[in-house]
């Protein structure tokens, strides 16, 4: 401060020198001079993309092009391939006469489809011969089909043998009438040319695996698991500091899989950080049926979503909390009404699900802060007579602004701050139906210090401009906000002091 004191000296002494030369002015009295003295202490503006770039929520946050901020979250919930839970079906069947039928349900099997497209697979044929002459067999299964054909195939049993004999089929269809009934027809022949019944015979049918398949498919039960979705960015806010106004889920479904499935939560809750449950309601809770191909189009996806918002769920009451920990449990049924339709499947078709969720930063606050540290000589005004601050306050932020500046000494510890309490030196600009502020508020503040004020904030070597926004008390509900909105602050020293 003494610079600027004999600064201000040299150039009142050099204007006096000026004046006497012109005797225009006269009876100066040094001892009466007390020269006021104006200095910048910090000129700086907090924009919101500044305040949020250490934050660490910001891998979560995107912008549109007018910078308005949402925080988005996505990722998978499920990725499956629900022919997995189709199996290849593997029966005997025994050969007790020329033509032999048997019903699959009734055998225990469960079956859903009418075709299985198979891949390796194997037949297996077994006869008893107790006849003294060789008997050539000719076995023809209808319900297996090669080249579009019903499969044909013929062997010899030696007499008084038991001889087995298999087929190895890389590709054929399997075909499953609505009785659900397997007919398997016999001829043999001996050697000398007579027709014959065996003793005993038997098919066995084995697959190794299957390509596509069709049917009514109505008993898959795909079990999605369970899957906790992150709330690390929630760890900024503390629960009522902050309330969320418009958060919107959504459970985007792409489906390859010829089928209408039903999406159902089994779980949805969430966990409070005091550890709690908060159950999540929406109409996954009831079952939504999502898109399928039809079987002109194929294997091809479909994409179906769910939106989950404040009018179709609890989800506003439920993120408010601010929760530890968001959990959904889910699970996918095939036809849940068991229409008796004919569906399809390709083995390698998948059911995917991702989930997004976007929160506007359209919020009521209570307490969102922003600081800045600066250094700050006080030692400039420890002789002086009388000492202010300027305050000057630009806010372009739709909130209210309660400012406070702190003083620390050496070792940073407090010593003083510029007011008693933060103070909402300056109001929220009008905010439009849409929380968007529609101008900038301008205010400036003087802060007189005592005597006992200047001796405490001489001894300060830095300082830190804090201010706390509120949301307006004005009937609006929320107040958007973008990256490139700010609030300048300018502070300002004015300074009287004595000549030396």
């Amino acid at each position: 401060m003494k610079q600027f004191f004999y600064r201000y000296v040299a150039v009142g002494v050099a204007i006096l020198s000026l004046a006497a030369c012109s005797d225009t002015i006269s009876d100066v009295q040094f001892e009466d001079w007390e020269p006021e003295i104006a200095a910048p202490v910090l000129d700086t503006r907090f924009t919101l993309r500044d305040a949020l770039a250490d934050s660490d929520f910001t891998q979560f946050l995107t912008e549109d092009a007018n910078s308005a901020i949402n925080v988005r979250i996505s990722q998978e919930l499920f990725d499956v391939a629900p022919g997995d839970l189709l199996e290849v079906p593997e029966f005997t069947i025994p050969l007790f006469d020329t033509v032999n039928t048997i019903n699959l349900e009734d055998e225990g099997v469960d079956i859903v489809i009418s075709r299985m497209d198979i891949v390796d697979g194997q037949l297996k044929y077994t006869f008893r011969n107790d006849f003294p002459q060789d008997a050539e067999v000719t076995i023809l299964t209808s319900n297996w089909i090669v080249a579009e054909r019903s499969f044909q195939h013929t062997y010899t049993v030696p007499a008084l043998t038991t001889t087995s004999d298999s087929v190895q089929l890389p590709r054929l269809s399997f075909i499953v009438p609505s009785s659900g009934n397997v007919d398997v027809q016999y001829s043999a022949k001996l050697s000398t040319g007579t027709n014959v019944r065996l003793t005993a015979g038997a098919v066995e049918f084995q697959g190794a695996d299957y390509s596509y398949a069709e049917g009514q498919l109505d008993k898959l039960n795909v079990d999605l698991g369970e899957e906790l979705i992150a709330t690390d960015y929630f760890d900024a806010f503390e629960p009522g500091t902050v309330a969320l106004v418009d958060p919107v889920a959504r459970i985007i479904v792409e489906n390859e899989v010829g089928i209408p499935f039903q999406l159902m939560t089994s779980s949805a809750f969430a966990t409070t950080r005091e550890g709690t449950i908060e159950n999540l309601t929406s109409q996954l809770s009831d079952g939504v049926l999502f898109s399928f191909p039809s079987r002109a189009e194929g294997k091809v996806p479909k994409t179906s979503e769910v939106i989950i918002d404040s009018e179709t769920s609890n989800i506003l009451e439920v993120l408010n909390e601010f929760p530890e920990s968001l959990e959904l449990g889910l699970e996918a049924t095939a036809n849940p009404d068991a229409l008796e339709e004919t569906y399809f499947i390709h083995r390698d078709a998948r059911l995917k699900g991702q989930f997004n969720m976007d929160i506007p930063l359209a919020l009521e606050f209570n307490g969102f802060k922003l600081e800045e540290e600066f250094i700050f000589d006080g030692s400039s005004i420890a002789e002086a007579q009388t000492a202010a601050f300027l305050l000057r306050v630009d806010n372009g932020f739709g909130l209210e602004a309660a400012t406070q500046v702190y003083f620390y000494d050496a070792q940073g510890a407090l010593l003083d701050s510029l007011f008693a309490t933060p103070e909402t030196i300056i109001a929220a600009p009008e905010i439009d139906a849409s929380g968007v502020a529609t101008s900038s508020i301008e205010k400036t503040t003087e802060v007189v210090l005592d005597q006992s004020q200047i001796a405490t904030i001489a001894n300060s070597r830095s300082a830190k401009v804090k201010l706390t926004l509120h949301s307006p008390d004005t009937g609006a509900q929320f107040t958007s906000l973008f990256y490139d909105n700010s609030i300048g602050i300018k502070l300002g020293a004015r300074v009287t002091v004595k000549p030396l």
